[in-house]
Parts: structure tokens; C-alpha cells; sequence
């Protein structure tokens, strides 16, 4: 009685190893999946080429910035669309180096899918243009740049090149608007009793 016993308890424990393995086995196998639904990523030469429509502009005053994205490589590769704050951020900065604040507002991104790949192709570009309005440029100085990015944890299942690409710098001159035009007394005629007034500033005829 004891020895069957023993025996029978031997092969429930048997089973419940089997079904371990059976589960830990299931799930390596579930893993695996989601691994392979991962894009590989793609190996090219990009670059990132910003072109500001001015570099001198009065305060207030807005203008346009265009990007251009070039592949320089010899290999065709998909990447993302143009689309700010997705593929690329434009940046101003102070002499300091610190950021001048953006004030349009952060958009709500949404996962992106193969549809949002462009394949580029060797020496093909994709352009984009972006206005400044989204930046209080006061008086002074700034540098320009970009950056385009791309990322892996989307719900693209196709190969991408992955990475990023700064532009090239440019620096931005905000001026303050027509220097106001000054009068000033220089002398009386004491005869005729004229006032001769001298001008100083710019004039528009």
C-alpha cells in the first residue's frame, strides 16, 4: 500500500512538471512572436540640410524655414515622413545656448504605421517648410537649427533607418523696427524769424 502510493504520487508530480515546461515553453514561444514583429533597422546616409528664408528680420516679424532631407547614402531606405514635432524639431536658441520657448503647443502624437514611411531612394529628398510664428523673437540674436529623428516602439513592421540627423546652424538677426526720426532745433533765422530744424533718421518718399 505505502510503496503504491509512493508510486502514484510519483507520477503526479511527473505530470505537473510536464505541464510547467508545456507553459514556460508556450511562452518563450508568444515572446518570440512579438520579437519578430519588430522592423530590423536599416542602415543609410542622411543629411539634414535648414535654410531660413531671412537671417535678418524686424521684431515681430515672421518668415519661413526650409528642410530638406536627403539621402546621401548608395542604399534606398524607408524613413519617416516630414511632420514636425514627429520627424523633426526646430530649434532657436539664445547666445547662451538655451532654448527659446515653443508656443504652439504640443500636438498629440499617435503611433505611427508603415504608411507613414517614405522610401528615399540614392540622391532623392524630401522638403518640408515650417514658420517661424511659433517663436517670441525679441530683439538680439539667435541660432537656428533642427534635428530629424526617428525611433523604434511604433506599429511599423517594415525595415527603417533609425537615428538622428542635426542640420547646419544659421544665425538669426532680429532688429528692432525704423529708427524714429529726431527734430531738433539748430538756430532762428532772427531776421525772417524761420525755425531751421534738423532731421535725423530714415525717410520713405
Amino acid at each position: 500500500m505505502n510503496i503504491k502510493y509512493i508510486k502514484n504520487l510519483s507520477n503526479i508530480e511527473f505530470f505537473k512538471i510536464i505541464l510547467v515546461l508545456f507553459l514556460i515553453s508556450s511562452m518563450l514561444f508568444v515572446g518570440g512572436c512579438i520579437d519578430s514583429k519588430e522592423p530590423n533597422q536599416q542602415i543609410g546616409e542622411l543629411n539634414f540640410i535648414l535654410v531660413p528664408e531671412k537671417t535678418r528680420v524686424q521684431e515681430g516679424e515672421t518668415f519661413n524655414i526650409h528642410l530638406m532631407l536627403t539621402n546621401v547614402g548608395n542604399k534606398t531606405i524607408n524613413v519617416w515622413k516630414m511632420e514636425e514635432q514627429v520627424s523633426y524639431d526646430i530649434n532657436f536658441l539664445f547666445p547662451n545656448g538655451s532654448k527659446v520657448p515653443y508656443e504652439c503647443g504640443v500636438i498629440s502624437r499617435v503611433h505611427l504605421n508603415n504608411d507613414d514611411l517614405v522610401e528615399l531612394h540614392p540622391g532623392q529628398s524630401l522638403n518640408a517648410t515650417f514658420n517661424s510664428k511659433c517663436w517670441n523673437l525679441g530683439n538680439g540674436e539667435y541660432i537656428l537649427n533642427a534635428v530629424y529623428h526617428t525611433s523604434m516602439g511604433d506599429s511599423i513592421t517594415k525595415p527603417y533607418w533609425i537615428g538622428m540627423a542635426e542640420s547646419n546652424n544659421f544665425t538669426i538677426d532680429v532688429v528692432n523696427g525704423e529708427d524714429p526720426i529726431k527734430l531738433a532745433v539748430e538756430d532762428v533765422d532772427s531776421a525772417t524769424g524761420k525755425i531751421n530744424i534738423a532731421v535725423s533718421g530714415e525717410l520713405e518718399f
